[in-house]
């Protein structure tokens, strides 16, 4: 079996620094981050069931349940904090 698809991580940055800088994203910024990696984990999930693989989709569905439920706690946390922000434009 190969993992050659799966990368160990994003050239130029640590772990810690992805972590940091994803943390950093303004929040509802922060929210669609998670709700497009939930999308990617639940794609996964489905092609392993696919594969015959139903451990492995389990964890996946799961994962991907649980960072769509952060990204619904991380929209709320930008309803609460965006009053408190000078919010003029989208500067992506």
């Amino acid at each position: 079996m190969s993992c050659e698809k799966h990368a160990l991580g994003i050239p130029g940055y640590s772990l810690e620094e992805l972590a940091i800088k994803l943390g950093d994203l303004r929040y509802d910024h922060l929210d669609m981050f998670l709700q497009l990696l939930s999308d990617k984990l639940l794609d996964d999930a489905a092609a392993d069931a696919e594969r015959d693989r139903p451990k492995l989709c389990y964890q996946l569905y799961k994962a991907g349940a649980k960072v769509a439920w952060a990204g619904y706690h991380i929209s709320n946390a930008w309803y609460y904090s965006k009053p408190h922000m000078d919010v003029k434009q989208d500067n992506v």
